[in-house]
C-alpha cells in the first residue's frame, strides 16, 4: 500500500517503553529539489538532514522551528534544513564538489566539520547544540547527540532519492524497569530496508514492523513546503548592513539591491526611495536567509 500524502506519524510501543516518529514526504520533498538541481551526491545528504529534523520536531515540545546545520570544510560547505511545529519544511545546501555516494559525514563535509541543532522559539531565547560528526550517517550523529545530551538512547532509519524522502526514528523512553523492550524494539526496526521505508505509508509501515509489539498510534500531521521569507526580513537584512554600507551596494549594484531566499528562489528587490524608507524603520523588521546582491 504506498500513498502520495506527505505527513509525520507518532507512536508508542507501549509494553516495550519506546516512542517512535515516521515521516514521509513526496511532495515537499520535490518542492525543495525544484528550486536547484542537487547532484546525487548532495542530494542524499540534505534529504538525510530534512527527514531527520522533521522526525525531531515530535520529541521536543516547542512553538517555533527546529533547524539542523552543518557547516564544514569539505566538498559540502554549509547545509541547513529547518522544520517547524506545524509542519512546514524546507532545506538547502551549498557544495564545492559532488561527494561520493559512499562517502561517510567527515568525508563529505570535511574533518572540522560540526552539526548544530538550533530551536527557536516563537517567543524566548533560542537554543543552540552542537554535536561531532560521527558513524556513516547523519542519523549516527544524532543519535549521540541524544544520548549525551538527553540521556535517551535513540535510533535514525534515513532514506531519499530523487523523488522520495522518509525516516523513522525510535527513542527508549526513561524506565529502569524495562531493559528488553529498546533492544527488541531496535532489532525490528533493524529489519526496515530503505525501499521500504520510503514506498510505504506510516501507518502500514509501522503496523507492519511492529505488529507483535502493542502500538498506540496517534492522528497523523501534514508536512509541507512553507518558507518563512518575506520582503520585511530581507529587508532587515539590508538594514544590517548599516546605513553607509547600504548605500554604497546601491550604488554598485547599479540603483537596485536584490536579496534572494536560499530556501525558495524568491527575489526582493529594494530601489533607492525603498532603502531610504528602510533605514527610517518605515519597512518593518525581521531577518533571515538570504542573499545580497
Amino acid at each position: 500500500m504506498t500513498t502520495s500524502k506527505d505527513e509525520l506519524n507518532v507512536f508508542l510501543l507501549e509494553q516495550s517503553n519506546v516512542r517512535g516518529v515516521h515521516v514521509r514526504m513526496d511532495e515537499a520533498w520535490s518542492q525543495v529539489l525544484q528550486r536547484r538541481d542537487y547532484p546525487a551526491g548532495v542530494r542524499q545528504w540534505l534529504g538525510q538532514a530534512l527527514a531527520a529534523v522533521t522526525l525531531m520536531t515530535a520529541t521536543l515540545k516547542f512553538d517555533g522551528k527546529l533547524s539542523l546545520q552543518v557547516q564544514g570544510d569539505g566538498d559540502i560547505n554549509l547545509m541547513v534544513a529547518q522544520a517547524t511545529a506545524d509542519g512546514g519544511v524546507r532545506a538547502t545546501v551549498e557544495w564545492e564538489r559532488e561527494p561520493h555516494m559512499s562517502a561517510t559525514p567527515l568525508e563529505a563535509f570535511g574533518e572540522r566539520a560540526r552539526l548544530s541543532l538550533i530551536i527557536s522559539q516563537a517567543a524566548g531565547e533560542d537554543y543552540q547544540g552542537v554535536v561531532e560528526l560521527s558513524g556513516d550517517n547523519l542519523g549516527d550523529s544524532l543519535a549521540g547527540y541524544f544520548k549525551q545530551s538527553e540521556q535517551l538512547l535513540t535510533r535514525f532509519w534515513l532514506a531519499s532519492d530523487g523523488n522520495r524522502n522518509a525516516g523513522m526514528l525510535l527513542q527508549r523512553l526513561p524506565d529502569e524497569e524495562d531493559q528488553e523492550g529498546w533492544s527488541r524494539a531496535e532489532v525490528l526496526g533493524g529489519t526496515l530496508f530503505s525501499e521500504e521505508l520510503m514506498a510505504t505509508d506510516g501507518k502500514t509501515l509501522i503496523r507492519r514492523l511492529f505488529h507483535e509489539e502493542d502500538v498506540r498510534l496517534h492522528d497523523p500531521r501534514e508536512i509541507a513546503f512553507k518558507c518563512g521569507c518575506s520582503r520585511e526580513k530581507c529587508g532587515a537584512m539590508v538594514v544590517g548592513l548599516g546605513s553607509e554600507d547600504a548605500r554604497e551596494l546601491l550604488i554598485e549594484s547599479g540603483g537596485e539591491i536584490n536579496v534572494d531566499c536560499e530556501f525558495c528562489g524568491s527575489r526582493y528587490s529594494f530601489d533607492g526611495i525603498d532603502l531610504e524608507a528602510l533605514l527610517r524603520g518605515d519597512m518593518g523588521d525581521g531577518s533571515e536567509n538570504g542573499t545580497l546582491q
